[in-house]
């Protein structure tokens, strides 16, 4: 897979057209680690610090991190044979620095230096968007933006009694303006505490008010 076929993915499935969490995953962190060899001259055995100190990651890395789901990246290296599976897709298709297939989205792949032709061969092209860390990604904001959401909470209906005891009670007269039904006024209820605001579904929080004024009122209080 190249890069217009990559890019043709991400435009026909409405997304970026590179994966968006790039910079936070931990599964491109540890391709270019492993491709790049990080890992034979990093005493402190951890990938995240080693890239740092080179740059190819931000400085709040840490905090926000989105670490690996599912299969760990695996890489065998040799002088004369290498195979490597479940890496980041981005990595061989973008980054010339680091990539071992450059130019194609391979996430797994091997070499074979006795190989007459084809000494290296892929073994499987990947979008972003069937990794699993950006699957998790878009569960997790999905699943935030529905929990911060604020509930809905249902009207109780008026019934037509209850409608009329209002009316009654006020007269049949919009306590906003002063005008009334015998003057054409078209009435309705209105909350004088509006639901939005936490006002209750009950008799002394109902109003009788001409539509002109409820809709002019919208959710203030008065």
């Amino acid at each position: 897979m190249n890069k217009q076929e990559y890019f043709e993915i991400s435009t026909k499935k409405d997304l970026p057209l590179r994966c968006p969490i790039l910079n936070y995953c931990m599964r491109r962190t540890f391709t270019i680690y492993f491709f790049s060899d990080y890992y034979k001259f990093d005493p402190e055995n951890n990938a995240v610090k080693a890239l740092q100190k080179d740059g190819c990651l931000p400085k709040d890395f840490v905090e926000k991190q989105i670490d690996i789901q599912g299969e760990n990246p695996i890489i065998s290296k040799g002088d004369n044979y290498m195979f490597y599976r479940n890496m980041c897709p981005e990595v061989n298709l973008f980054d010339t620095e680091n990539a071992l297939f450059p130019g194609v989205a391979s996430v797994a792949g091997e070499y074979d230096k006795f190989k007459e032709r084809n000494r290296f061969t892929n073994n499987r092209n990947q979008h972003f968007s069937e990794c699993s860390e950006f699957n998790k990604y878009i569960f997790d904001s999905k699943f935030v933006r529905t929990k911060l959401k604020p509930p809905i909470t249902k009207r109780s209906p008026i019934s037509k009694t209850l409608r009329f005891e209002i009316f009654q009670r006020d007269n049949f007269t919009c306590q906003y303006c002063g005008q009334n039904a015998n003057e054409g006024a078209n009435l309705e209820i209105d909350h004088k505490v509006p639901h939005s605001r936490g006002g209750k579904d009950e008799f002394n929080n109902y109003i009788t008010s001409c539509k002109e004024c409820n809709l002019g009122k919208s959710n203030k209080i008065i």
